[in-house]
């Protein structure tokens, strides 16, 4: 059986197999959005009781150390993805549910295992901000999501350099790459 969605009668015993691959990306896609929508949906609570600043600091704590430590792993397992060198970073950032590949529009340069530069052209919390117009972006962008980044490196090895090349805020709407960032691992 190759269900194409859910439509018809309960299957008592569904499992993931029993599903097309399309079924399966579609899922998957509105899984990663719900992970994502749900991020704010928190942070907007948390920031509404105990302020921005509490949110944001919870917000880092959550997604650049919790994260890390407790999903990282498992992803890499599930994806049997293994190393520890820029190239393995990379291959996680295309996984990582916190950055849905039908939402961010980014594309990663392989200089070699050792050196990559990762340019997002489209991201859609900035994009969230920068309607909200509340100047955010300079403190997600330019602090938060440096710290998070570089904390995943760390997970993957502690020498990997991470250099923020572009960040916003924006001149414009037509200012791309809305960021990027250059990862060199020396040895």
């Amino acid at each position: 059986m190759e269900l194409q969605d859910y439509s018809g009668d309960l299957v008592p015993n569904l499992r993931w197999q029993d599903f097309s691959k399309e079924a399966l990306i579609r899922l998957l896609n509105e899984s990663q959005r719900a992970l994502i929508m749900m991020d704010g949906f928190w942070h907007t609570k948390v920031a509404e009781e105990f302020g921005i600043d509490k949110a944001d600091a919870w917000g880092g704590e959550v997604w650049g150390t919790d994260y890390v430590k407790h999903m990282v792993p498992r992803i890499m397992k599930a994806m049997n993805i293994s190393g520890n060198d820029v190239e393995t970073y990379m291959k996680y950032l295309q996984v990582d549910p916190g950055l849905p590949l039908e939402m961010w529009d980014y594309r990663i340069d392989l200089k070699d295992k050792n050196h990559a530069v990762w340019t997002v052209d489209r991201c859609p919390s900035l994009l969230f901000m920068e309607r909200e117009g509340k100047g955010r972006e300079a403190v997600v962008c330019q602090q938060m999501e440096v710290e998070a980044i570089k904390g995943y490196a760390r997970y993957f090895n502690p020498a990997i350099k991470v250099t923020p090349l572009k960040l916003p805020p924006r001149k414009g709407p037509d200012d791309l790459p809305h960021c990027q960032f250059e990862f060199r691992l020396e040895q």
